[in-house]
This record gives C-alpha cells, structure tokens and sequence, in this order.
C-alpha cells in the first residue's frame, strides 16, 4: 500500500512532466513569435529584419541635477547629488537583409533566444530528480550530475543576458548617434569589469550553492556504497 509520502512524490513527479511539457510549448510559441517579428513584411520595403532592445544613456555634460529642484523629506543635514540616467528603447529596422545579418547581429539573436531556451534544462533535470527519488534512487551519482547542470544554468543565463546587452549596445552605437546623449554600458562596481553585473554575481552565489548540494549528496553516496559493501 502506497504511502502518503509516495503519494506526494509521484504527483510531485507528474506535475513536474506537466510543467516541463508547458514550458516547452511556452519556449516554442515565444522562438516562433520572436522570429515573426524579427522578420516582417512591410508593403513598401518588402521583408524587413528587426532588432529592438534596451540601452542605458546619460547626458554629454553629464552633471547633478540643480540642487534646488530636489525636496528633503526630513530636517536632516543631508546634502544631496543626483545625476539621472536614462533608458531608452530602440528598434532597428533594416531593409537589406545582408547588411543586416552581420556576425554581431547573428549572435545577439542567437543569445536572445538562448536565454529563453537554456531554463528548459533547469525543468528537465528538476524532472528527472523527481524521477529519481520517485524510485527511491536518491543516493545517485546521475543526481549530483543534474544539480551541477541546474547550477550551471543559474550563472550562464545572467552572462547570456549581460552579452546580450553588450553586443546590442555596440550595435547602436554604431549605427546612429542620440542628440546630447552617449550610451553607457551598467556594471555592478566601478572596480569591476563591464561583464560584472550584479545578475552575474547573484547567478554565480546560486551555482555554488548547486555544487555544495551536490558534493552532499556526493557524500551520501560514498557513504551508502560503503554500507552496502559493510552489509
């Protein structure tokens, strides 16, 4: 007779194969739609390639915001610098297909559509865990390889994200100019270099914590396989 725990687990493991099987449709449909509206028809121009993305601007003389357009809250001596940012949105819409599908372009679409595509190994490996423990194979060294995988994913997506941005920044940059306005590159530290942002460094805290889950279960196992040869 099953268990209410086992019970649990195989609907845990039956949702999970439901979920992987809507994120998979979900991954698909935005692949489909992502590449629709890269490639569109307009009646003057014929097909059209479009990139769009955001970048990061701040003024040519770039300085703090007059101190008398700001309002103190409290009666603190507190004097205040402000310099304001700005985020802009920026479509490219390209006529000719060739000048347009240059190497940088290639790969800025193929890390848009990355970043989508490499969470469905993060809800592949969680449904092949469940698997596992279903059958009650916990203690087992496919575990720790799938954990390692989910870890991995963790940190690569932010880097994908921050190359991503990159490239379309440079992209911009060197297409068009913004009046008054230069495009800036965000980075978690001054310190730091410009691929070191604060997803990277959070991304990078969540693998490590994969691997040390792993390396625990790392050690169960040789643990396990020595009371068995014991017994």
């Amino acid at each position: 007779m099953k268990t209410t725990r086992n019970k649990f687990i195989e609907y845990i493991a039956f949702v999970t194969t439901g979920v992987f099987g809507l994120h998979l449709f979900i991954i698909l449909t935005i692949t489909a739609l992502s590449y629709f509206d890269v490639f569109n028809f307009d009646k003057d121009d014929g097909v059209r390639f479009t990139l769009r993305g955001n970048v990061s601007m701040v003024e040519e003389n770039w300085k703090p915001l007059p101190e008398e357009s700001l309002t103190l809250k409290s009666d603190k001596l507190v004097k205040p610098i402000v310099l304001q940012k700005e985020s802009g949105f920026v479509r490219l819409d390209f006529s000719n297909f060739q000048e347009a599908m240059n190497p940088q372009s290639a790969l800025f679409l193929l890390l848009d559509l990355a970043f989508y595509w490499i969470w469905l190994i993060v809800t592949f490996q969680l449904m092949k865990i469940l698997s596992l423990i279903k059958r009650q194979e916990i203690f087992n060294d496919s575990v720790v390889r799938r954990l390692k995988w989910i870890g991995l994913v963790f940190l690569i997506s932010p880097v994908i994200v921050v190359f991503r941005d990159y490239l379309f920044s440079n992209l911009v940059v060197s297409i068009l100019e913004i009046p008054n306005h230069y495009i800036v590159f965000p980075r978690a530290f001054k310190f730091m270099p410009v691929f070191v942002r604060a997803e990277v460094i959070i991304g990078f805290g969540i693998m490590l914590l994969f691997f040390i889950m792993s390396e625990v279960f790392r050690y169960g196992i040789t643990i396990k396989r020595e009371n068995d040869l014991t017994i």
